[in-house]
């Protein structure tokens, strides 16, 4: 039996940052790929540099350097965008901080299918069978700052970032526009 005088303490666990990718969008995509597109992946184009505030109006955000993604076929499965970093390792154990804003264009002519009013949004990181992942709603014509911390399944692969827009019946249709920017990853490994 312990006595009020012992104490057990765990030990120290402490991380080190071992990659790091802040996006760029101003003058190229940056390595980002559509990912899962039904018929093709010349399906969903994606375009640098850009203001929404220019291409909507309205309340779309008023600045440049957002990565543009429209959609030509409805999908009917989960779809989206990757970018792999193949010169890093993820090992098993190691997680992500992952952050990045988004903007989901629609109107009259709802381009996204409703989830509860918003669009299901999924990041993902690393690979194989069972990726790491968390998916949030964001709402539609609303600048969205999203947050996490995803931890890597237990594979070593190369770093992988995927943002998928699905859930039930939240697949993109024919039209429908997003916005990214100001995507960061800081991945951490367990010291030993």
């Amino acid at each position: 039996m312990l006595g009020l005088g012992n104490s057990l303490s765990a030990p120290n666990i402490r991380y080190k940052l071992t990659n790091s990718y802040t996006s760029d969008f101003t003058s190229d995509i940056d390595g980002f790929v559509p990912f899962s597109i039904q018929n093709s992946s010349t399906d969903l184009t994606l375009t640098a540099n850009n203001n929404p505030y220019d291409d909507l109006g309205g309340s779309a955000p008023n600045s440049d350097g957002w990565l543009k993604g429209v959609y030509g076929v409805t999908q009917t499965n989960s779809s989206g965008i990757r970018r792999i970093n193949s010169d890093y390792q993820t090992l098993p154990g190691d997680f992500s901080n992952v952050s990045y804003k988004i903007y989901i264009f629609d109107d009259s002519n709802n381009y996204w299918e409703n989830y509860f009013g918003g669009v299901r949004v999924g990041t993902f990181f690393a690979s194989g069978t069972n990726p790491g992942g968390i998916g949030t709603d964001v709402f539609k014509n609303t600048e969205s700052q999203i947050e996490w911390k995803i931890f890597n399944n237990p594979v070593n692969s190369s770093f992988q970032l995927t943002l998928t827009f699905s859930y039930f019946l939240s697949h993109p249709q024919a039209g429908a526009v997003f916005y990214i920017k100001d995507v960061l990853t800081e991945t951490y490994r367990l010291l030993g």
